[in-house]
């Protein structure tokens, strides 16, 4: 009779055990994170990536500019937005057949270091940026 308890209840302990993981992917936390990228005179970004790169976790999350500005981060899984905390941004015009850039972006905005553009991503709150950036 003991045996068949004891039995059970690490039975029952394991079933437990293994539920408690089910619905987390297991990777960190996203929050959706939405918002327009323009130029200086409000003209669209599009045709270029957005990148926010977390500060702790080293994390990349990225979007495409659309045609309206508009842009939805992704970090794993499409517009899961990223993790909570500050990031630096990165932008990559996409580039034409000859190896030049569509837009004529400033060389500030191409690496994280010197883009001088930093988000903070909220657990809580709606992340909404709209940035505006200088061309050449």
């Amino acid at each position: 009779m003991q045996q068949t308890y004891q039995t059970k209840l690490a039975g029952l302990l394991a079933v437990l055990f293994l539920c408690a993981g089910c619905g987390d992917d297991g990777r960190p936390a996203r929050y959706p994170v939405s918002g327009t990228l323009k130029s200086t005179d409000g003209s669209p970004l599009a045709h270029s990536t957005i990148m926010f790169r977390s500060v702790e976790g080293n994390l990349i999350a990225r979007a495409r500019v659309f045609p309206d500005a508009s842009f939805q981060l992704t970090t794993f899984d499409k517009y899961d937005g990223a993790v909570a905390g500050t990031h630096r941004v990165q932008i990559m015009p996409f580039q034409n057949a000859d190896g030049s850039f569509g837009i004529p972006l400033k060389r500030k905005y191409l690496k994280y270091d010197t883009s001088e553009l930093e988000y903070e991503v909220s657990s809580e709150e709606d992340n909404q940026f709209d940035i505006v950036v200088e061309l050449r």
